[in-house]
């Protein structure tokens, strides 16, 4: 840092995604959605569901249409509750602590609805 200006950075992407890939070449498809669940603490549903449609789409499976209604509520509860998580963590940062609370209350709400 050269004052406001970023000189150089090196990025530190971490290390969630590790050996996941590798992992999934020796697990039968059935197997491998667990994995996915553990991509993303926030938003677990939207993995294994992307995942469960690449695996439909390869093996032939007609899905009914009630189910893909049902999977696209899911999906959309997911992501409202993550982006109740997200929006919750800036509240302490801006000094609100009680949007941290608004946001997980509400967040828990999505998740029994799950």
């Amino acid at each position: 840092v050269d004052g406001e200006t970023v000189v150089d950075t090196v990025p530190d992407l971490g290390y969630i995604h590790r050996g996941v890939e590798k992992i999934c070449e020796s697990r039968d498809f059935t197997q491998i959605t667990t994995y996915c669940d553990r991509l993303c603490y926030a938003s677990a549903n939207t993995w294994s569901h992307s995942y469960i449609y690449a695996a439909e789409d390869l093996l032939g499976v007609e899905v009914p249409e009630r189910a893909e209604y049902i999977r696209l509520i899911a999906i959309e509860l997911q992501r409202i509750a993550s982006h109740l998580m997200w929006l919750g963590a800036y509240g302490p940062d801006t000094g609100n602590l009680s949007v941290l609370v608004w946001c997980l209350r509400e967040r828990e709400m999505m998740m029994d609805l799950l």
